[in-house]
Parts: C-alpha cells; structure tokens; sequence
C-alpha cells in the first residue's frame, strides 16, 4: 500500500471523490455485519487538463454486484460571469510593483466623504491600475512560459545545427534567467491557489500545488443540488436558482411575534468594566497588530485582497 500511495505521490495523481456519496462496495449484509468501503475511484493527473475543464464523479444505482459503478462527469466551464479581482502574491516578484504601488496609492484623487468611503474608493483605483499593469507589464505567465520554451528550443536547434558562438550562449543564457523567474512566479502562483500554506515555496513544488489545486476544486464544486421537494438538480441554472430559494427561506421571518420579557431571563455574565473595554473603539495599532498577525497567504477578503497585501504595503 505504501508503493502504491509513493506512485500516486510521484505521478502528481489525485482522487476525485464522488459527489453524492462515500461507499462504492458493500458486502451485501444487514445490521453489525454489514461493511461498506470505498473500493472504486477515479485516480486523475493534473497534467493534461486545462484550467477551465471541471470533472466530478458520481456513484450510480447497485445493479446486480456488490459493487456500485462510478461515473465520470468532464465539463469545459463556460461561465460567463465575470472573474473578480483577485491579488496575486507573486506580483511583488517584480521588483518595480511596490513603488507602483505607492505611487497609484498617493496619485488617487481625493474624495469628500467619512474615512471608510475615501478607502473603499481608493482600492477600487488601486484594482483598476493593478489590473492594466497585470495586462501590459506582467502579463500572462503560462503564455511567456510557453513564449520562452519555444524560443529556447529554436535556439537549440540553432545549436545543433551551426554550433555554439557567444552571441547564441549569451540568448541563451538570458532566456534560461527569464525562464527561472517565470518558474518561479507560477510556483508562487499555484501554491496560493492550492491553499497549502504548510508548504512553502521555493522548492520547486509546483506539481503539488497544481494538483492540490485540482483537488480543491474537485471538492468546491457543487454539480448537483436536491430541492425541497426531493428533486436532483443538475442544471447550473436551476441549482443557482434552489441555492439563493433556499437561503431566502432559511434567513427571512414571518409573523414572528417576540416577547420584550426575554431579556429578563437572561443572566447577566459581563462586568460593567468588562463592558465598558468591549464597547470602546478599537485603536489603530490593535488593528494593525491584528493584520500583521494573520497567515500573509490566507483567502482574500470582499474586495480581493489578501492580508499579505496590506502587510507588505
């Protein structure tokens, strides 16, 4: 079992769970003798499947073995919303993003308005600059990865073909440099999108964040959803429109009559000085001790920042 787990380890595979239950094998028996497992499953590779092809599997009906047959689903995600702003950590690799930074940050124009309006406004200018500079400068790494292998494999050919002279040595060596770097972001890149933070970069693990990527949305995607009814939903449509139904009904109320003598049963727990400290205004240094404590790497908030953003800047 340990060769077989060190060859799933080495060949960057992973489990794709199914969506609608745990067991794929019973032995076919009642009460304290019945044993279920998990024996069929759908082993994957990272490699080979484009960021928008979404897979999942489901388990079908028993049918005449001690086994249930597993389906395997493979969808191209057409989605046509838009993708929010997300910061990218591995933008503060180029070394000209924090002065752009500041100077996006001071070049912001004023608004009159309580503190909190002036800053919302000011990451909405900040995204916007951070977005066209994304676009223009740093562009996409998986199109200059793919840019500068092709280049260096027609310098190579080059090579075997008229010899090595110092002007190709020098391309070469230059594209390897740029070709590190390139590396180097995606591996940033990948980890962040993985959420393994107990990993860090650095050590050429961009195999392992790739397919825990892969893993992660396995399990984050929701392919089908019952209604109150009973009903399985497979359309994204429809399981989009039971999601926001329910959630409705779940958080609305109706002619919900409570009594003013509630309070009254309730023991009072807080010290008068301890509700004095918990109703005072935070300082600013709190917060900034608070920020300055979190994972750097942690999920981004509404406005698609994470805390490493507002710790480095």
């Amino acid at each position: 079992m340990e060769d077989f787990n060190a060859f799933i380890s080495d060949m960057s595979l992973f489990d794709c769970k199914p969506n609608n239950g745990l067991f794929t094998w019973t032995n076919m028996r009642k009460h304290f003798s019945q044993i279920v497992e998990c024996l069929d499953r759908f082993l994957l590779s990272s490699n080979g499947f484009d960021s928008d092809i979404e897979f999942f599997s489901s388990i079908l009906p028993l049918s005449g073995s001690n086994h249930f047959l597993v389906s395997l689903t493979v969808v191209r995600d057409r989605s046509s919303f838009k993708i929010p702003f997300k910061f990218e950590p591995m933008w503060f690799r180029d070394t000209s993003f924090l002065p752009l930074l500041h100077h996006w940050w001071e070049e912001a124009p004023f608004l009159r308005g309580f503190g909190m309006f002036q800053l919302v406004k000011k990451i909405r200018f900040l995204k916007k600059n951070i977005g066209n500079w994304n676009s223009l400068h740093f562009k996409n790494i998986f199109e200059e990865k793919q840019r500068t292998l092709d280049m260096l494999e027609v310098l190579n050919r080059n090579v075997l073909q008229h010899g090595l002279g110092g002007k190709v040595l020098d391309e070469i060596r230059s594209l390897r440099s740029e070709l590190d770097e390139i590396l180097a972001r995606e591996e940033v890149y990948w980890r962040q999108k993985s959420r393994e933070l107990w990993l860090a970069d650095g050590d050429k693990n961009t195999n392992f964040f790739h397919a825990s990527t892969k893993m992660k949305r396995v399990r984050s995607r929701i392919s089908c959803i019952q209604d109150s009814q009973g009903n399985i939903l497979l359309d994204d449509e429809d399981v989009s429109r039971e999601a926001v139904k329910f959630f409705k009904n779940l958080l609305s109320s109706k002619n919900i009559d409570v009594s003013n003598n509630i309070p009254s049963f309730i023991p009072s727990l807080v010290s008068p000085e301890d509700n004095k400290m918990l109703m005072s205004l935070f300082s600013l240094d709190e917060v900034k001790r608070v920020v300055f404590a979190m994972n750097p790497d942690k999920a981004p908030g509404p406005d698609g920042f994470t805390p490493l953003f507002f710790q480095k800047c």
